[in-house]
């Protein structure tokens, strides 16, 4: 019975195990120090796999869904990001682009060149 008692006290939480955190570990036991975070980091972010049009900058956008009652919940309102390849004619290749359907119609219209001029 001691036996597990000195187990159970001498047992490591996650942010107390050496190299866990930049900070020393906290002395709230299963608690991360005060300050320090459980985000991603800003390279991952960028990674998330929320699509996004090259040319116009278009992505998803948060929005309140509102009911008869004029209860509100969050929804997300997704833009129309499509995969394409799409021939360059100065460099002679494909190049697969994630494009709104906005920005497929203008280059349909413009051309590849036009659009990523203004990139």
């Amino acid at each position: 019975m001691p036996a597990e008692k000195a187990l159970k006290s001498e047992r490591l939480f996650a942010c107390e195990l050496p190299g866990a955190y930049a900070t020393p570990p906290s002395p709230r036991k299963g608690c991360p120090p005060r300050g320090v975070t459980h985000t991603a980091s800003a390279t991952a972010l960028e990674d998330s796999g929320v699509a996004k049009c090259e040319f116009t900058g278009k992505s998803q956008m948060s929005g309140n869904l509102v009911s008869h009652s004029n209860r509100k919940s969050r929804t997300v309102r997704k833009a129309n990001i499509r995969s394409k390849r799409i021939f360059d004619p100065e460099k002679g290749i494909f190049v697969r682009v994630n494009v709104s359907a906005r920005a497929l119609r203008t280059l349909s219209r413009k051309g590849l060149s036009a659009l990523s001029k203004n990139r």
